[in-house]
């Protein structure tokens, strides 16, 4: 009977036990949460909202600071330690802040900026425009080269260390780019790609399109060795832009670097 009793006990701790909510805080916007980003030990957490307000909290919560943009902030990306946070809003800035909030730099591109990626020191910005380019930018705001697709750029992401800089775009294609704004490869899915997101070391990039495949790709020089397809069925994606803006030149590829030495 004790032993019966005991057993009851337990299994009712491991139900409280699995029960368990682990929520350290929740902060309500001032709209919805268009992104948010964490740095690499979770000592700081940045965030943007459709209340055009690009944020920064600590692992307790509190508000660091909160900076107002012209637009909806759809992407933010922080830098490994939290010294550097970037953002991407559809006032058609890339916007770069420091740890205590002031504004390094901005640039104007030329429609909205849906996606950022910052590498993990805050030496390389990466963006992708509905203007159907690729950027590249230095932590002091210099464009080192931006890159034009055939359509918006939906998603960007860059290396630790900036060497590669992976995009997608609605014109289909997944691009892999090296530092200095060659195109290594491009790969041709059935239809947008909605995310990009590359490993650390860069070896790998994934992919997600609305063709309902996951993408898994090796970086190599020559072209893109695809090492598996997913199929998945996309139920539902929360894209709150969808720009289908298409182009006559889609074929037409053009590439402009500006180097620092120069």
């Amino acid at each position: 009977m004790r032993t019966h009793l005991f057993l009851l006990i337990l299994l009712l701790l491991s139900i409280q036990v699995l029960n368990a909510q682990n929520l350290i805080w929740k902060y309500e916007t001032g709209g919805f949460v268009l992104s948010v980003s964490i740095s690499s030990d979770g000592s700081y957490i940045a965030a943007g909202s459709n209340d055009k307000y690009v944020y920064l909290f600590d692992r307790s919560g509190n508000l660091i600071w909160k900076y107002g943009t012209g637009g909806f902030v759809l992407s933010v990306s922080i830098s490994s330690d939290g010294s550097y946070i970037a953002a991407g809003s559809d006032d058609y800035y890339v916007y770069l802040f420091d740890r205590s909030g002031n504004l390094i730099w901005k640039y104007k591109t030329g429609d909205p900026v849906l996606s950022v990626s910052i590498s993990s020191d805050g030496s390389y910005i990466a963006a992708g425009s509905a203007d159907f380019y690729v950027y590249l930018f230095d932590r002091i705001g210099n464009l080192i080269w931006k890159y034009k697709t055939g359509d918006p750029v939906w998603s960007v992401s860059i290396s630790s260390d900036g060497s590669y800089i992976a995009a997608g775009s609605t014109d289909f294609y997944v691009y892999l780019f090296d530092r200095r704004g060659n195109l290594i490869w491009k790969y041709g899915t059935g239809d947008d790609v909605s995310g990009v997101s590359i490993s650390s070391d860069g070896g790998y990039i994934a992919a997600g399109s609305c063709d309902n495949y996951v993408y898994l790709f090796t970086v190599t020089k020559t072209s893109a060795d695809i090492l598996y397809l997913l199929p998945i069925l996309l139920l539902a994606i929360p894209l709150v832009f969808i720009y289908r803006r298409r182009s006559k030149e889609r074929k037409e590829e053009e590439i402009v670097r500006i180097l620092l030495s120069e």
